[in-house]
């Protein structure tokens, strides 16, 4: 149990990082591509118009502007708590020999997973470029979840005395 609880501690602070990040690299993609944004939007709300009464694309667009930044933290944190507790679980099964390193490896599957495949939903909608642009900033959120999730795992394991494998100085 102490795996799990370590990581949910490192996956909040990690999920957060992670969630100031998505919400930065979310906003500059949908004001980069404000034109595919606001199409879709207007499909969409065509197709459910009992919905979306009286609200155009460009209203729809303004908000969900003003909600990236929110939504964005709040799935962070929810997700750096869910996947901190698998990664403290699942610690000794994720190649790497250091904490820090393992935390990337852990990142990346996630990023792959998260961004690249599940990203993918949106490439008929958006476009290749939104898709790749989407992916390149999941990339650099993911990692530094990962290095921070990590970190923090060693750290807290080696100060709690959790786990006698992590003996690497500061747990990075």
């Amino acid at each position: 149990m102490g795996r799990a609880i370590d990581g949910i501690k490192s996956g909040l602070v990690a999920g957060i990082i992670y969630g100031i990040l998505d919400s930065v690299f979310s906003i500059l993609l949908v004001i980069s591509f404000r034109a595919q944004v606001i199409a879709a939007l207007g499909r969409y709300i065509a197709q459910n118009p009992a919905f979306f009464q009286n609200i155009s694309a460009t209203d729809l667009y303004n908000l969900s502007i003003s909600l990236i930044p929110l939504l964005a933290l709040i799935g962070g944190i929810l997700l750096g708590l869910i996947f901190g507790a698998a990664f403290g679980y699942a610690y000794d099964r994720i190649p790497g020999g250091r904490p820090f390193l393992k935390g990337i490896v852990f990142g990346l599957s996630l990023w792959i997973v998260l961004n690249v495949l599940i990203g993918l939903i949106d490439i008929s909608e958006f476009g290749p470029y939104y898709y790749l642009a989407g992916v390149a900033g999941g990339l650099a959120a993911a990692m530094a979840y990962g290095y921070t999730l990590g970190a923090l795992y060693g750290l807290l394991v080696k100060r709690n005395g959790s786990r006698g494998d992590i003996n690497e100085g500061n747990g990075t």
